[in-house]
């Protein structure tokens, strides 16, 4: 961890024996503080500029790394938020998270790129973290799709992409 003053956070794991973790196990977990306003998944990536960003499996297989946003419930419990959907790309099932400051009605609109709606989910939500699972053949599409939440106070999107 040399580069931090670069902005730049390297680190490498191993085990010297082959160990078995699920596709949805955490391996380690990194916490942040904000120390200014902004999209923490915009500004956090996982790149090989310093070390390579991969993973082995037991046959010494190249497998990919990603990265997981969570907020911490003492934060996110405070206000509205849309989350990025994870995993994102997906070809199966993604999960959509979202925050409300109370409980409310809410709707999640999935749309294609020219504004056109694919699906609507509409319902009542408690205070705090909620979650939708979409499922990719409810939406018949791939490429990129924009989702959007509305509330009677609140509306945000964000962009998912369907690969096949």
């Amino acid at each position: 961890m040399n580069q931090v003053g670069k902005g730049i956070i390297t680190t490498s794991w191993n085990e010297a024996q082959s160990v078995s973790y699920g596709k949805e196990d955490v391996l380690f977990t990194i916490a942040f503080r904000a120390l200014s306003n902004g999209d923490l998944e915009e500004s956090v990536q996982v790149n090989s500029k310093v070390t390579a960003a991969e993973a082995y499996n037991t046959w010494a297989e190249v497998q990919g790394v990603d990265l997981a946003f969570k907020a911490n419930g003492s934060i996110a419990s405070n206000g509205f938020a849309l989350y990025q959907n994870n995993p994102n790309p997906f070809n199966s099932n993604t999960v959509i998270g979202f925050n409300l400051p109370e409980a409310s009605s809410a709707t999640l609109k999935i749309m294609d790129v020219t504004g056109k709606l694919i699906k609507q989910i509409d319902g009542e939500y408690v205070k705090g973290l909620n979650q939708i699972t979409i499922n990719k053949t409810d939406l018949q599409a791939s490429g990129i799709l924009y989702y959007q939440l509305e509330t009677g106070k609140f509306t945000a999107t964000r962009k998912m992409i369907i690969v096949e």
